[in-house]
C-alpha cells in the first residue's frame, strides 16, 4: 500500500477517505517491511493495511478494511501476557495505555490457518484528522512459540516418566501430551506385529473399533513402513486410509514411527475431527521427539522385565537341578537293587536317561545370557534348550546315556 493510498473508515458515523499522511505516518507506513495495520480505537475497525500484512494474513487491502481486529486476533493465547485486542474500546484503550507489548497472540489468516504473532502497539493520540487510533506491528513468531511449547512438552513428558515408570501410565501421559501439543482430538499408540506385518493398537483414544492396521495402510501404517513422519490433512479423501478411522469422522491425521536403534517398535498417531485443523512439519517434529522418549522408556522397561525373568529362570533352574539330582540318585539306587525284576531294569534305565535329558536342559538354562521379548506377534521358538555339538554345558548329557554310558557316581 503506497503512501498515497486511501482507506474508507467509519468515524463519528460518517464514512470518508483517510490516507497514511492524514494519520501523521507519511511514507513510513508503506516502507515498513513488517506487517503493519492501523485500527480505529472506537470502532476497532482496520483503517490502514500494508502489503506485508496482506502477505501474512492473506487479506487484500479492500478485504482488510471491512474487518475488525477480532478477525485477525480472535482470542488470547497462554504464552506470556494475555491480551485480547478484540474487546470494547475503553478496555482496549486501557490495555494499550498500560502496556504496548510486545504480546504473543494467536492469529488467524484468511484461509483459517492459525499462527502465533508478536504484536507491538503504538497509540496515535493526536492524528491530524482527529480521533484515536492504534498502530499494530505484527511479526510471525510461530516457529519460536512452537519450539518453546515443544521443549516444554518434552520436559513435562520426561518428568512424568521419571516420576512414574509404569508403562501404562507413561503411555497415557504420552497420548495426553501429543494431543495437546499438536492441537489434535485423539491419539493412538500402536505396536509392530512382525508376523502379518502390521500395527496392533496398544493404547487408543480414537473413536474407532479398529484394533489392527495392515502394513502401509493409513497414516500410521505409512509412517511405520517409511520410518518417517506422515501427514494426511484430508483423511476422508486420501486413498489407502483405514476405513474404521474414516467412519469415526477423522478429518486429518499425523503419525510418526516408534524407533529404537533402528528397530521398529510401533507408531504414534494423532487425529482431529475438525475440518479446519491441519497438521504441519512443526507438529511432526515434536511428535518425533515424544516418540523417541516413549521408545527409549519402553525399551528400558522391557529390558528391566527381561533381566528379572532371566534371574528368575536361573534361580528356577538351580532349584530344579537339585530336584532332578535327587530323582536320578534314587533311580540309580533302584537300578542296583538286586530285588528289581529283570523286566524292570530297562524301564529304570529309560527313567534315568530322560532325567539326564531334563538335567541337561536345566544346566543350559543356567547358562542363559539374554532374553528377548516379542510383544506383538511370534518369532518361532521362544527358548532353544537343545544341545548343540561343540556347545555342551558341563556335566553328563542324555546323549552319553544313550550310548550306554552311566554317571560315574552310579557305578
Amino acid at each position: 500500500m503506497c503512501s498515497g493510498s486511501q482507506a474508507v473508515i467509519a468515524s463519528n458515523g460518517h464514512r470518508r477517505a483517510l490516507s497514511p499522511i492524514e494519520l501523521g505516518l507519511g511514507d513510513l507506513f508503506a516502507r515498513m517491511a513488517d506487517a503493519v495495520f492501523v485500527a480505529d480505537v472506537a470502532s476497532e475497525r482496520i483503517v490502514l493495511w500494508n502489503a506485508a500484512a496482506e502477505a501474512l494474513f492473506g487479506y487484500s487491502v479492500e478485504e482488510a478494511l471491512a474487518l475488525t481486529v477480532e478477525a485477525l486476533v480472535p482470542g488470547k493465547v497462554g504464552q506470556g501476557p494475555q491480551v485480547n485486542l478484540a474487546i470494547d474500546g475503553a478496555t482496549w484503550h486501557g490495555q494499550i495505555m498500560d502496556a504496548h507489548g510486545p504480546f504473543e497472540l494467536q492469529g488467524r489468516a484468511k484461509d483459517g490457518a492459525e499462527m502465533y504473532v508478536e504484536v507491538t502497539l503504538t497509540t496515535i493520540e493526536h492524528a491530524p484528522v482527529g480521533g484515536r487510533y492504534v498502530l499494530a506491528l505484527v511479526r510471525d513468531v510461530s516457529a519460536r512459540v512452537r519450539a518453546r511449547v515443544h521443549d516444554a512438552a518434552a520436559l513435562r513428558v520426561t518428568r512424568k516418566i521419571k516420576a512414574d515408570a509404569g508403562s501404562e501410565r507413561m503411555l497415557d501421559d504420552l497420548l495426553e501430551e501429543a494431543i495437546a501439543i499438536v492441537g489434535g482430538d485423539a491419539a493412538t499408540v500402536y505396536g509392530w506385529n512382525e508376523a502379518p506385518g502390521g500395527l496392533v493398537v496398544v493404547r487408543n483414544t480414537v473413536k474407532t473399533s479398529g484394533e489392527y492396521v495392515p502394513s502401509a495402510q493409513g497414516a500410521v501404517g505409512r509412517a511405520a513402513e517409511q520410518r518417517a513422519p506422515v501427514i494426511v490433512n484430508d483423511y476422508q479423501r486420501e486413498p489407502g486410509m483405514v476405513a474404521s478411522t474414516q467412519r469415526a469422522g477423522v478429518r486429518a491425521a499425523i503419525a510418526v514411527p516408534l524407533l529404537f536403534e533402528g528397530r521398529l517398535l510401533g507408531a504414534l498417531g494423532v487425529v482431529t475431527y475438525s475440518a479446519d485443523k491441519h497438521f504441519d512439519a512443526g507438529d511432526a517434529e515434536v511428535l518425533e521427539l515424544l516418540a523417541g522418549v516413549a521408545a527409549s522408556v519402553l525399551v528400558g522397561l522391557e529390558r528391566a522385565r527381561l533381566q528379572g525373568a532371566l534371574l528368575s529362570a536361573r534361580t528356577s533352574a538351580h532349584e530344579l537341578g537339585n530336584t532332578l539330582a535327587g530323582l536320578i540318585g534314587q533311580a540309580q539306587l533302584l537300578r542296583r537293587d538286586q530285588r528289581l525284576p529283570a523286566d524292570m531294569v530297562a524301564r529304570v534305565d529309560l527313567i534315568v536317561q530322560k532325567a539326564y535329558e531334563a538335567a541337561a536342559k536345566v544346566v543350559r538354562m543356567q547358562y542363559l545370557k539374554e532374553l528377548r521379548e516379542t510383544r506383538w506377534g511370534t518369532a518361532g521358538t521362544t527358548i532353544d534348550l537343545s544341545a548343540r555339538p561343540g556347545d555342551e554345558p558341563p556335566g553328563p548329557t542324555s546323549r552319553q546315556i544313550g550310548r550306554g554310558r552311566t554317571d560315574p557316581s552310579a557305578r
